[in-house]
């Protein structure tokens, strides 16, 4: 059953398990990776300053891929 959704929350909800967050070796150090379940992908995600994490895509057969997430204390609304 899926968890229930407020109109306005920009998360989305699944009945089903897509994707698992591990803790796992990467390049020598322990980090948090997202493990897609029908992808083959892993997302590496360690935090580089407060507010600040650095994502490395591990996509099997293509070359690596690397991304920020930042934080936004008040982020604007979400237009339809």
């Amino acid at each position: 059953m899926p968890y229930p959704t407020p109109p306005n929350d920009p998360c989305i909800w699944s009945d089903r398990a897509t994707a698992r967050l591990r803790q796992v070796s990467s390049r020598g150090m322990s980090t948090a990776a997202m493990v897609y379940d029908r992808q083959p992908i892993i997302d590496f995600f360690r935090a580089v300053s407060p507010g600040v994490v650095l994502g490395l895509m591990d996509f099997r057969g293509h070359a690596a891929l690397f991304f920020t997430l930042r934080r936004v204390d008040d982020p604007e609304p979400l237009k339809d």
